[in-house]
């Protein structure tokens, strides 16, 4: 009896305390938390609710946001959104890549394989509500194929752009430091590369090279040495087509060097 007369007090004194500490909420904390439960069941269009929710929260001062109820619910909501928008943009670039080897403003395509493993676990541990309106994800080793065929013509290219190079700088004292590639895609689907090598000179300055104009895997170095002035400028190329700044396939510098040497 005693007991239940202790859990009983125990009880009406946390009621009160929680009525006071509710009552002592200032107007701008209860909208915050009105605008967090208003997020509910994420969808992909709860974008705009999280903003409002977050951008409340961060109106408020350090003591102010302790007290929000549901501050940890905002933040596992928008973790799992990011994740859902990450996922999404990955399936859609793959596609794009894929099925018409479009590739967009700082895609790195073989970052597209070595991401695979990571998108599938993000989207097992999406709610329902997101992973129902994800398409593809099923299909990723049916579309990575594609890639990898981009990537090793890239890797074509670069092995005759570093042999002309060689050549090209032969008897000079250099070290190579890189090699970066701009895939492009062509009339009818035809793909095309702008490189670039930048290497170290016998003084130790950084030093680089670019391609001005796009060709095919299937280029030998013999053409590329025909027109130095176009494939061997010191000065990039306009706009985003410097591969330096803007490329969209990771190449292995080491091992492209070693295979224009062999």
């Amino acid at each position: 009896m005693k007991n239940k007369k202790i859990a009983a007090a125990a009880a009406l004194i946390l009621g009160i305390l929680l009525l006071f500490s509710a009552c002592g909420k200032s107007e701008a904390v209860k909208n915050a938390e009105a605008l967090i439960s208003a997020v509910g069941t994420l969808t992909p269009g709860s974008g705009d609710a999280l903003a409002a929710a977050r951008a409340a929260v961060d109106a408020l001062d350090e003591g102010e946001q302790k007290r929000v109820s549901g501050l940890k619910k905002l933040q596992e909501l928008e973790a799992d959104f990011a994740d859902y928008q990450t996922v999404k943009t990955y399936m859609e670039t793959l596609k794009a890549v894929s099925e018409k080897g479009d590739f967009g403003k700082g895609t790195q395509i073989s970052d597209l394989k070595d991401r695979a493993d990571e998108i599938r676990a993000l989207y097992e541990k999406l709610p329902k509500e997101l992973r129902e309106s994800i398409e593809g994800v099923d299909t990723i080793d049916q579309l990575l194929p594609a890639v990898e065929a981009y990537t090793k013509n890239a890797e074509a290219g670069a092995v005759s752009y570093m042999k002309a190079f060689l050549k090209y700088t032969e008897g000079k004292n250099y070290t190579v430091t890189g090699i970066f590639c701009a895939k492009h895609q062509g009339k009818e689907g035809e793909e095309k590369h702008m490189y670039a090598i930048r290497y170290q000179d016998a003084s130790g300055a950084e030093q680089a090279v670019y391609s001005l104009a796009r060709f095919d895997h299937t280029v030998t170095p013999e053409i590329l040495l025909a027109r130095p002035e176009t494939f061997f400028s010191p000065e990039p190329p306009a706009g985003d087509n410097d591969p330096i700044e803007h490329g969209n396939v990771t190449l292995d510098t080491a091992a492209i060097l070693a295979a224009a040497q062999s």
